[in-house]
């Protein structure tokens, strides 16, 4: 299960390296009124969660992997400079084609407006599969960036699989 979840993580960042391939540093850096966010800034923030994912990752899968999502480094060079970006998530990548077994995982968070510390037991597979629909979230927005400056958005970029299901299911 974990090899196919972490797959499907490579997939879908190579969805966002094509597109900034195809993108120009104008429309890379492009910051729209109502978001006030690029899509630089929306894959750096994707990156920094994958990022997270693999600090701490214990040399053995027999060993407790400690997650942090708050610890993010927000490396703003990553949100001007599309070589980077795409050099860092084609590393990402590889560090997900060679994960083999899952294992247990602790994932600590500040939830709520009053910065409540939680901790929660959860697996690499777990974590994955929030990678995923976390990454499809802001492939969303950054949808509407591109819509925003007119232009094209790539086919199924930003849709989520159930969605995807739904829609092939209610045609």
């Amino acid at each position: 299960m974990i090899r196919q979840l972490a797959q499907e993580n490579i997939v879908l960042l190579q969805q966002g390296i094509d597109l900034v391939r195809q993108l120009n540093d104008a429309q890379f850096r492009y910051e729209d009124d109502i978001a006030r966010s690029s899509i630089g800034k929306h894959l750096r923030h994707i990156l920094d969660f994958y990022t997270a994912f693999f600090r701490n990752m214990p040399a053995s899968p027999d060993e407790l992997h400690q997650i942090d999502y708050d610890r993010r480094h927000r490396d703003p060079v990553l949100e001007t400079e599309r070589p980077q970006l795409c050099r860092k998530a084609e590393d990402t990548q590889l560090r997900l084609a060679k994960l083999e077994r899952d294992s247990l995982a602790e994932v600590a968070s500040c939830e709520g407006l009053r910065n409540f510390p939680s901790v929660a037991k959860s697996h690499r597979t777990r974590e994955l599969q929030f990678l995923l629909g976390h990454t499809v979230h802001h492939y969303a927005l950054i949808t509407m960036t591109l819509r925003l400056q007119q232009l094209e958005v790539p086919k199924d970029f930003g849709i989520a699989c159930s969605t995807r299901l739904y829609l092939q299911n209610q045609a």
